[in-house]
This record gives C-alpha cells, sequence and structure tokens, in this order.
C-alpha cells in the first residue's frame, strides 16, 4: 500500500528542521545582499518566515540606487517603519527630472540625521531649472563619516555649525556652493578645518568655489590627507584672491613634497588671480618651504607673500629669510614680507 502524503504538521516540522542558510549569514553580509535588490524586493523577504518578517527594518543600510521607480511616500513609509533604528547609510539617486518629490528630502534627512547616519550619498539629475538645491538639514547629519554628492547645490551652513567632525571621505560630481560668496567661505573653512582622508572632486566639472576671492585654511603639512585637501579646494576657487595658510604639524610626516608632486595637484587656472598670500605659524618644515617656492613661481600676479614663524620653529630668521629670497617669482611684482615670529598667546 502506498505511503499516505505527511501530515501538514509533519511537514512543518520538517521544514523547521531545514536551517536557514540566509539567516545563517552575518548581519553585513545579508545587508550588503540586500543593498543590491530593489527595495520592494527587500521588503518583501517578509513573507519568507516570521523571523523575517521584519529583518529588512533592521539592516544597517537604506540603498535606493537600485531602485528605479520609487516613489517618495515610500521612501516616507520604509523610513518612518524602522523607528528609532539606526541608519548606517543611506544612498538615493533620483532620476526623475520633475524633482516634485524631493520636497520631502529635508525630511529625509532630518530622520536620518536622528538615526545617526555615517555614509550619505546622494545623487540628483540634471535639468535645464540649474542644479537641486539641497536643504541645510544636510549639516544636521553630524556622525557622517562618508558624503558623496552629485548634481547639487550646497546651502550655506546654519550659526553655529562648526563641521563634520568625523569625515573620513568626500566624493563631489558637479556641485557648486550656494550663490553667496560667504558660503563658500563658510564651507571652504569647515572642511580645512577637518579634511577627510580621502578626497575626490572632479575636474571636468562646475568648480566648487566659483566666486570664492578669499580663503584661510588650516594644514598639517606632514599629512598627505591635509595637502590633498587643501589643492582640492584651490583648484575649485579660480578667482581666488588672497589666501591664508595656517601651518601645523604633529611631528610626524608622511611624505616630502617636490615640485613633481605639487605639479601634479595643479590645475591651468590655479592661482591664476592671486596677489596675496599669508603664511601663518610655519615652522621651516621642508614641506612648507616647499609650498612657498611653488606658490612663487605659478602665481604670476602675486604683489605679497607674507610670512610668519610659529613662536616654537627653531630655525632662525635669517635662514627663512635667505632660503625664500633664492626662490625663483613668476610675478616680477611678488614681494616677500618677512612678518618675524608669532607670540606665543596668540592661537589660531
Amino acid at each position: 500500500m502506498a505511503d499516505s502524503p505527511p501530515s501538514r504538521k509533519a511537514r512543518l516540522a520538517a521544514s523547521a528542521a531545514v536551517p536557514d542558510a540566509l539567516a545563517s549569514l552575518p548581519l553585513d553580509a545579508i545587508d550588503n545582499i540586500f543593498s543590491r535588490l530593489h527595495i520592494y524586493d527587500v521588503v518583501r523577504t517578509s513573507v519568507l518566515s516570521r523571523a523575517w518578517r521584519r529583518r529588512w527594518e533592521s539592516l544597517p543600510t537604506v540603498d535606493l540606487t537600485h531602485s528605479p521607480g520609487i516613489c517618495a511616500s515610500d521612501i516616507d513609509a520604509l523610513l518612518l517603519r524602522r523607528g528609532s533604528t539606526p541608519v548606517r547609510a543611506f544612498r538615493l539617486h533620483w532620476r526623475d527630472p520633475s524633482w516634485t518629490a524631493l520636497s520631502y528630502l529635508d525630511d529625509w534627512l532630518l530622520c536620518l540625521s536622528r538615526r545617526g547616519v555615517r555614509d550619505l550619498t546622494l545623487g540628483f539629475p540634471s535639468s535645464r531649472y540649474g542644479l537641486f538645491r539641497l536643504h541645510s538639514s544636510l549639516f544636521s547629519c553630524r556622525e557622517l563619516t562618508r558624503l558623496s554628492l552629485t548634481c547639487c547645490c550646497i546651502p550655506s551652513a546654519p550659526a553655529g555649525f562648526v563641521g563634520f567632525p568625523n569625515l573620513k571621505a568626500l566624493r563631489l560630481e558637479r556641485v557648486v556652493v550656494d550663490a553667496r560668496e560667504h558660503a563658500g567661505v563658510e564651507f571652504a573653512s569647515l572642511m580645512a578645518a577637518s579634511p577627510p582622508t580621502e578626497v575626490d572632486v572632479l575636474e571636468k566639472l562646475p568648480f566648487l568655489f566659483e566666486n570664492l576671492k578669499f580663503l584661510s585654511v588650516s594644514v598639517n603639512f606632514c599629512k598627505m590627507c591635509h595637502i590633498f585637501s587643501m589643492f582640492c579646494l584651490l583648484r575649485s576657487a579660480p578667482v581666488l584672491k588672497e589666501l591664508k595658510v595656517w601651518g601645523w604639524s604633529d611631528g610626524t610626516q608622511e611624505i616630502e613634497t617636490n615640485s613633481e608632486f605639487l605639479n601634479a595637484q595643479c590645475a591651468d587656472h590655479i592661482f591664476t588671480k592671486l596677489q596675496a598670500v599669508h603664511m601663518k605659524k610655519f615652522t621651516y618644515l621642508v614641506n612648507e618651504m616647499h609650498f612657498m617656492e611653488f606658490v612663487l613661481s605659478k602665481a604670476r600676479v602675486l604683489q605679497m607673500l607674507y610670512v610668519t614663524l610659529d613662536s616654537y620653529a627653531t630655525c632662525s630668521n635669517e635662514e627663512v629669510v635667505t632660503e625664500i629670497a633664492e626662490y625663483p617669482r613668476a610675478s616680477s611684482d611678488a614681494q616677500v614680507i618677512f612678518m618675524g615670529r608669532e607670540p606665543e598667546s596668540v592661537n589660531e
């Protein structure tokens, strides 16, 4: 006699005994897999089993870059369903040129800031109406370690904002700063105060600080990331007229620059309008002196280079003056004014 089919209870017991291979993966592996799917497919995993009913709500990444056709109300619902669950990364490339739904974006950014977002990627479509202007809620995301922006305008920072203290990587593509000139100064100062270790500003795209005429930066000339960040700002400011560089060092030199290295960071438009440079709190490091020589050799309309040594510099004033006097100058009008040493009470 043929065996009778197993009962429903037996089938459930048997299925429960089969290990869930997907569930046994580490959370980061599951997060990586799901970040490659359309978000609607991610949500559909809730029907797999009782254990998976709310699993997607706890994944650390909300990646919508592979989710064409998603509407703003669905993103609202997605973030709302997560409740207070932290969001480690949020990625969105909006492809609808109408931008109608992006009126929600400032609310999304505020929500993400409260969830401690650390990795933020935002991309917007090109439009005949110009670049999409981000809301100042961007600056509420204080925990950011990575920021990638494409095709947008960065607003002026709110009063009291002191930067992204944990930022390690920055990528800007077709990004400009608010048309008001002081907004560019603010953003440049924020980036210089805590320069990321990785910077990617694409050269053939609109200048980040197209109206910036004055820039003040603090640079550790012993650190490659600081030097790269400084040149990132300089290349993005084609009409810069006055530059103030505050030197400092923690005593550990990662790289020794030379003319080949500095030329590799250069661009045709760099220093074309530069008229005055202030080199403050320098200590006669090799990289600092190479940078001064580089500026003098490139700035064709430079009029004044002011040099002030740090009070703790061990070199003599005569050593500094003698070396700088030998540097070639692209501008016949360039004068070097040695200002002596900073008083010990002077802070940056």
